[in-house]
């Protein structure tokens, strides 16, 4: 394994760290069964970092820290935690030796542990969980509740005692689901062949018990029927303050239930409504707050399709003067994480997806592109992209009324960084994706003495354009000469 020698610089910056969330320090005495607490608790949460043969106390004069081990081969039980004393493994952990200037003669071992899509356990079956600085033990419901939120299991097959076979096939949005689809098959034999009925247990005479996603999709009032919330909060707040005060609230806020095809139906109407009548006060006038309703519906539809239904809070949406945001209950399911759920998929109700998806129009058309479209339509309105932040309790999606910089300021930002630029990279910088649109805005700025192009003779494939001199003024000219129209 690799030893790497740390310069005094990289020394002083690790010693001036301090235990948290994601970072742990241990002396090297600590015995491998108590180091896999440590392990197992960042797995199981968010992931992180321990480094062995450093004393936590960050007030201790830095020679005086130092309690590592003589050679490697004294850190081979310590290295190999994760694969032999965890259950199950986790797999992805690295590992590395350091040395350091102040104490060469003791080895730190910095393990690197991944968030892990699973549960873990100690090698004496106790499951813990890191919270900040702290790892804390699991018992009973909360092991449950960290299950949901990893997707290993999810609320959707969690039976409902409450609700039989024969009940929810009486329901009018059943019988409406049926003959869209359509199918010939009666309603509870519909229900049992798509694995939404619970059939362990029964009582004869009542029949089987219906799954949570057959309640959330077929009931007509599934916020009734269920322990746990599944409903949609729409509020208006006037201000464009971060923080969320009762004090902005305009009216009650609007609960949206029923089945989920028509919660997600009902929350985008009541959304565009609400919005219809906001402005904003921007550079002394005031504007209405605009986005693409596709955007709107995509995230609204991926926050009802992943969110952790058994976590007992509604998705929330709160529209701002200046942004809105959705709220979704649950953290990121299994591998996902906020820099890859762009690229990745993992359906976290599989059954909702797959069932909302057999519809004639579904809110879900194109599964797994949700986001994308969201994001891409956010760029299309020449609005700011979407920001994306994992919460203590669930996932927050923000749309602000803020504006992209032009394709003109965009192309003079690259242009002071890398001298010259062709159609092909302008339209990878802007998101123009024509060509031809892509030359009327070059056109434009040469006509207004912006940019010139490097060789007037160079061919197709090779022509660039530069800057000219003086054309700060010449662009600010026309911001405002726009801005003015």
């Amino acid at each position: 394994m690799e030893i790497r020698t740390y310069t005094a610089e990289q020394e002083a910056e690790l010693l001036s760290r301090e235990e948290s969330h994601f970072l742990d320090f241990k002396r090297a005495s600590i015995t491998p069964g108590k180091l896999q607490e440590t392990v197992v608790a960042l797995a199981n949460a968010d992931g992180g970092e321990v480094v062995i043969g450093l004393d936590d106390d960050i007030r201790r004069a830095p020679v005086d820290r130092f309690y590592g081990f003589r050679n490697p081969e004294h850190a081979n039980n310590h290295v190999s935690v994760a694969d032999t004393l965890v259950d199950p493994p986790i797999p992805g952990v690295s590992a590395e030796f350091i040395k350091c200037p102040t104490a060469p003669g003791h080895l730190l071992l910095h393990l690197l542990v991944p968030k892990s899509p699973q549960v873990h356990y100690t090698s004496d079956k106790a499951c813990y969980i890191r919270k900040g600085a702290q790892n804390l033990v699991l018992k009973g419901k909360a092991i449950e509740r960290l299950i949901f939120s990893k997707g290993q299991r999810s609320y959707e097959d969690v039976p409902v005692a409450t609700m039989r076979a024969k009940e929810l096939a009486e329901s009018d949005y059943m019988q409406k689901y049926l003959r869209l689809v359509p199918t010939a098959q009666p309603a509870e034999v519909f229900l049992r062949k798509q694995r939404l009925t619970y059939e362990e247990d029964q009582v004869h005479f009542l029949g089987p018990q219906i799954l949570t996603a057959g309640v959330l999709l077929f009931d007509d009032t599934p916020q009734a029927s269920l322990p746990t919330k599944c409903a949609i909060k729409v509020t208006r707040l006037e201000t464009a303050e971060e923080e969320y005060k009762r004090d902005y609230l305009k009216a009650t806020p609007q609960t949206i239930e029923g089945p989920l095809q028509l919660v997600i139906e009902r929350a985008r109407e009541t959304v565009l409504h609400v919005m219809a009548g906001v402005t904003y006060k921007v550079g002394g006038r005031y504007e209405a707050l605009r986005y693409p309703p596709v955007a709107i519906h995509e995230i609204i539809t991926n926050a009802v399709l992943h969110r952790d239904y058994g976590i007992k809070d509604d998705i929330h949406i709160n529209i701002y003067d200046n942004r809105i945001e959705i709220i979704s209950p649950g953290k990121l399911p299994g591998h996902i994480t906020i820099s890859n759920i762009l690229q990745e998929r993992y359906a976290r109700n599989p059954k909702i997806v797959r069932l909302l998806n057999k519809l004639p129009d579904p809110p879900n058309k194109d599964i797994g592109e949700g986001l994308d479209t969201a994001f891409r339509s956010m760029r299309d309105a020449r609005l700011k992209p979407p920001l994306i932040e994992e919460m203590e309790g669930g996932v927050r999606v923000v749309l602000r009324h803020d504006s992209i910089a032009s394709a003109e300021e965009q192309i003079i930002d690259y242009l002071e960084k890398n001298g010259t630029v062709r159609n092909r990279e302008a339209r990878e910088l802007t998101g123009i994706e024509s060509e031809n649109a892509m030359k009327r805005v070059f056109e434009r700025m040469r006509k207004n003495e912006i940019i010139e192009p490097v060789d007037p003779n160079a061919t197709r494939a090779k022509y660039s354009y530069k800057l000219m001199a003086g054309y700060k003024a010449r662009f600010q000219t026309l911001k405002e000469r726009t801005a003015d129209k």
